[in-house]
């Protein structure tokens, strides 16, 4: 949990929503689509603090400026912030919820259009 928590610091709502405004016709509706899910699940009530934790942590380092690949790096930048949703994704299904999904579909709808293709083992 150590490593999560040095991104905590760079979480901010306002952060991911730019991040995801600017960059996502570069990152893909699915990417957009999967940090949008974790977001919804982390926004519920029901959802436990450490999960909650787990998921801004992961967020945070999805809107981090500095990272392990530098999402400038066209093609493979933006892997490493892929590969981490997939697998916060395997530690938080059980609290994945119909409308967490929804909310997530909408969105991803608002930012690329109807025809958006989201490729996802979770939708």
């Amino acid at each position: 949990m150590e490593g999560i928590q040095v991104y905590e610091q760079n979480y901010s709502e306002s952060r991911l929503w730019y991040k995801i405004n600017k960059y996502s016709k570069v990152v893909g509706a699915s990417i957009v689509y999967h940090a949008l899910l974790l977001w919804y699940i982390a926004t519920k009530d029901s959802t436990p603090v450490p999960v909650k934790l787990l998921i801004l942590g992961g967020l945070g380092y999805f809107i981090a400026p500095i990272e392990a690949i530098p999402d400038f790096l066209v093609g493979i930048g933006y892997g490493d912030d892929a590969a981490l949703l997939m697998g916060i994704f395997s530690s938080v299904m059980m609290h994945m919820d119909d409308d967490s999904k929804s909310k997530a579909k909408v969105r991803v709808k608002e930012i690329f259009g109807d025809g958006a293709d989201i490729v996802s083992p979770f939708s």
